[in-house]
């Protein structure tokens, strides 16, 4: 259970910082869109770990997959071609502008939750 709990400490790590940055994001400007979606990734994957023990690596593959898959439906603009552009919901789920750099901090969020679950979770059971 212990690990679990570390997991759950992460994750709400993550979303505290994600409500930061909607709180803050006036003042961040470019740097909302990428602090959010490093973020963001980090906080699926502990959210995740935290309630069901699946292997690291399908997790957090899973994760940047599907985050990569929205920015790739983003670039192919399906919500406006699937008359969807007027859906609230839609739009905060698919986004409204394709940028390249998104899969950059995709990736750096991959790295980021990579290492702290290394070192924080994984690394504390190699010694137990």
């Amino acid at each position: 259970m212990q690990l679990r709990l570390r997991y759950l400490f992460f994750a709400i790590f993550f979303l505290i910082i994600s409500f930061e940055i909607l709180y803050y994001s006036n003042n961040l400007g470019i740097w909302r869109g990428w602090i959010g979606d490093i973020v963001i990734i980090s906080f699926l994957y502990f959210s995740i770990q935290s309630i069901i023990p699946i292997r690291r690596w399908i997790c957090i593959v899973g994760i940047v997959l599907l985050a990569f898959s929205i920015e790739s439906l983003q670039y192919l603009d399906l919500p406006k071609i699937m008359g969807w552009q007027d859906n609230e919901v839609i739009m905060i789920l698919f986004g409204s502008v394709f940028d390249p750099l998104d899969l950059v901090s995709y990736t750096l969020g991959w790295l980021i939750t990579w290492w702290l679950d290394h070192i924080f979770i994984s690394k504390s059971l190699a010694k137990k």
